[in-house]
């Protein structure tokens, strides 16, 4: 970055910003006017009658359409006249039931198509960030960045840009989405990455791995898994990451679900079989007719057919045939009564046609009616009811599930979720409601919060009657958590929910006590814990000591096991034994068995320096840092309620 660009400061320059204002509004024109919006257009509709065109290319509906065309042909080619009104019926009916086959599938996949668009406008309309404009912060949608922005890096938040760090407190990206890789990559400033790269290459004693360095870019489409921050927008629109991929990327043609492509092979199979099997009685049959004709003189394998015009002299002035007397033909045959080699005499156009131009019409009419037969064949062969059924089944259980407020993205998931014996579930979210709620707390003593659901001040003395212990938990929940109530994760949501119940604003507390730069180890699944390091005012540290304290939160039992002392139901710190850490373990089993989510509060006091100059030394492969391994204070344990959907007992006792 320094090679090419010269640094931070250099593209602050370039890009004519001040750090401490951010871009301005008066810039917002020339800026998009040089380097483009984010501007994405939403996906367009498909037509109905592409989707019926797509619909109609199944080779099964295909063959019933030949075949249905070949035998209205026929049978109104050849059916006598008193047939005719009604020859067409056979074959139009299996074009009906291709008709609405077709139909059917076309406005099942309109229908569905029209929801996923209204959930995916929905879901964009909630795509916003928080950006610096003007020297004030302003929530806007990620449509409208522009180059130049400096954006609010959140906890799970999706990276809408490619940009660069300006702030960055335990960053790490989820970029599986741009390399492949599953493991998270640390995000840090610039400078902090080339001291750390020079420290890298410096320390030979350990094994480097390739993720050691931290990088100070910020990827579109890539997901913040923990960290908070700022970062400079550099690059927007079809020019990012995620541009460049989305627009290399061919649109995937409709897939098919398991049981379409067991039908397709199904379709083939038949076709295939329907095929041989008229092939061979429509040759069967030709194979009859040559050998009767053969037996009753009709045939001449040397000549093809009789034909007395050419043969037996007929003359159709005459309006009479010479032939032979024992020829089949002959008028004494006939019943003429004529022995002689004579002309027969005068008969009507009729027995003309019947004697003189051989039965070449009603042969060509009888191998006609021998291909009708194999064309039967072949459309009884293919079930033209199946396809119609299973989209007909497909439709209705999408309409069913929409009406559950159920949206089905693809029809393969209908079919692999009813051909499930065992379903693993997440809680958080699907089974419960993901709006939690504070309702116990120990400290020191185990406490009921009185009407957790409710928005009133709580009385703290019902739980908490000593002032320096409920400071404690106050500095913890406010100090230590990341979000807002409106946008934070539905965890710290409830904390803070439950504090400012508690009448405290906790975005003083935030502003009076966090370090600056911020220290924070955020939480991830490996450490199931997070910390912040905050500093306290100097008349409430004793003279000479440090002013600095680190507060943690996490899973319950893993807080519990580096507790060394608690604060009691008076507010004294006390050493933490054997037995008080089994009454604790008891509350915490307790508080599971109520269905809460259990957090622990804890805090240390830290020496000068202790863990390093930011506290953030480690062992190697670790992800603790020594200042959180040890020697904590228990300050309480909360017992957070995720309450359940409604219909969830129910639908788990059908599936038991």
């Amino acid at each position: 970055m320094e090679d090419y660009l010269g640094g931070i400061e250099a593209i602050f320059d370039k890009l004519d910003l001040d750090p401490l204002c951010g871009a301005s509004a008066n810039s917002l024109a020339q800026r998009e006017m040089a380097f483009g919006t984010n501007y994405k257009a939403p996906p367009q509709r498909t037509g109905f009658f592409t989707l019926l065109y797509q619909a109609l290319d199944d080779f099964m509906l295909k063959l019933l359409i030949v075949c249905a065309i070949i035998q209205i042909v026929i049978d109104m080619s050849f059916a006598d006249p008193h047939e005719l009104a009604h020859a067409w019926i056979e074959g139009f009916g299996i074009l009906v039931a291709v008709a609405i086959v077709s139909l059917v599938t076309a406005w099942s996949d309109y229908s569905k198509e029209e929801q996923f668009l209204k959930q995916q406008s929905l879901a964009e309309s909630t795509k916003t960030v928080t950006v610096f404009r003007d020297s004030k912060e302003s929530i806007i949608h990620k449509n409208n960045l522009i180059v130049g922005d400096k954006i609010k890096i959140k906890n799970g938040m999706n990276i809408p840009v490619d940009g660069v760090c300006l702030e960055a407190v335990g960053v790490l990206c989820d970029e599986a989405a741009m390399t492949g890789e599953s493991d998270h990559l640390a995000k840090e400033i610039p400078s902090k990455c080339k001291q750390r790269q020079a420290d890298h290459e410096s320390d030979t004693g350990f094994t480097k791995g390739h993720h050691d360095v931290p990088s100070p870019v910020l990827l579109s489409g890539t997901q913040v898994q923990t960290g908070q921050g700022w970062f400079l927008c550099c690059v927007v629109g079809d020019m990012t990451c995620e541009g460049q991929i989305l627009a290399s990327v061919e649109e995937k043609p409709n897939e098919t679900t398991p049981l379409q492509d067991k039908l397709d092979i199904i379709a083939v199979d038949i076709g295939k079989l329907g095929m041989y099997a008229a092939i061979l009685i429509v040759h069967c049959l030709l194979l009859r007719n040559f050998i009767e004709g053969m037996v009753r003189k009709e045939f001449d394998l040397f000549g093809g057919e009789f034909s007395p015009k050419k043969e037996a002299g007929c003359d159709k002035t005459m309006n009479c045939c010479l032939v032979e007397e024992a020829h089949p033909k002959s008028c004494k045959t006939l019943g003429l009564f004529t022995d002689t080699f004579t002309a027969c005499p005068k008969f009507g156009e009729e027995a003309y046609d019947m004697v003189c131009t051989g039965k070449i019409k009603d042969m060509v009419k009888g191998w006609l009616s021998y291909l009708i037969v194999g064309i039967a064949i072949i459309v009884v062969a293919v079930p033209e009811g199946l396809p119609l059924a299973v989209m007909i089944s497909l439709a209705y259980s999408v309409s069913k599930m929409l009406k559950d407020q159920n949206f089905v993205k693809r029809l393969t998931s209908c079919e692999i979720m009813g051909g499930a014996n065992n379903i693993c579930s997440d809680k958080t979210g699907t089974l419960t409601k993901n709006q939690m709620t504070w309702t116990q707390i120990w400290c020191g003593h185990d406490k009921k919060i009185a009407d957790p659901d409710g928005t009133d001040s709580i009385d703290t003395a019902s739980f908490c009657s000593n002032s320096s212990h409920l400071n404690l938990i106050k500095q913890g929940v406010s100090c230590n958590t990341e979000g807002q109530v409106a946008d934070g994760s539905a965890t710290e949501v409830a904390m803070l929910k439950f504090i400012q119940r508690c009448d405290t604003d906790f975005h003083y507390m935030r502003d009076h006590y966090t370090c600056n730069p911020m220290i924070r180890f955020p939480f991830d699944s490996s450490r199931k814990r997070m910390s912040t390091v905050i500093e306290l005012d100097e008349d409430d540290v004793p003279e000479g000591e440090c002013n600095r304290r680190i507060h943690i939160k996490g899973a319950s039992e893993i807080i519990l096991e580096t507790c060394s002392h608690y604060i009691d139901a008076d507010g004294e710190r006390k050493l933490l034994d054997d037995q008080m850490k089994g009454n604790l373990n008891d509350i915490i089993k307790s508080y599971a068995v109520l269905a809460l989510r259990t957090i622990g509060f804890a805090y240390k006091d830290l020496a000068k320096d202790e863990g390093g100059e930011e506290h953030d030394e480690r062992e190697e492969g670790s992800r603790i840092y020594r200042v959180e391994e040890s020697d904590l204070t228990l300050i309480c344990i909360a017992g957070i309620k995720d309450i359940i959907r409604e219909e969830v007992p129910m639908a788990v006792k059908k599936c038991n």
